[in-house]
């Protein structure tokens, strides 16, 4: 992945709760699921928007609109929201409701 495609879009995350220092930091941990991986946050939402097409053909196991490695980066978008909500609130006390994962929305 090159860096300078992750500076033309932008990834808006979203925490219910959080403050906007914990949004940052949850952020910067979905950014960094996407860098591991060598992926765009835009290729990991559009594989996302591919497997939604292979859900509504029923998960049709002949369609051809959805590979294997559309899955493992769909995959991807996942980590990341759920990255993204646990880093974000990591300081919380334990008693208090923590969402499962965080909004994410790309901006270009």
């Amino acid at each position: 992945m090159e860096y300078a495609a992750m500076k033309k879009i932008q990834l808006l995350v979203r925490v219910p709760g959080a403050s906007p220092e914990e949004v940052h930091k949850g952020g910067l941990a979905a950014v960094a699921v996407f860098k591991e991986a060598g992926v765009t946050p835009l290729e990991a939402v559009e594989a996302s928007f591919a497997r939604e097409g292979w859900d509504l053909s029923g998960f049709d196991p002949d369609y051809e609109g959805y590979s294997a490695e559309e899955a493992e980066i769909a995959g991807l978008w996942d980590e990341a929201a759920v990255n993204a909500a646990e880093v974000a609130c990591s300081d919380w006390p334990a008693d208090r409701k923590r969402p499962e994962f965080a909004e994410l929305e790309i901006l270009h």
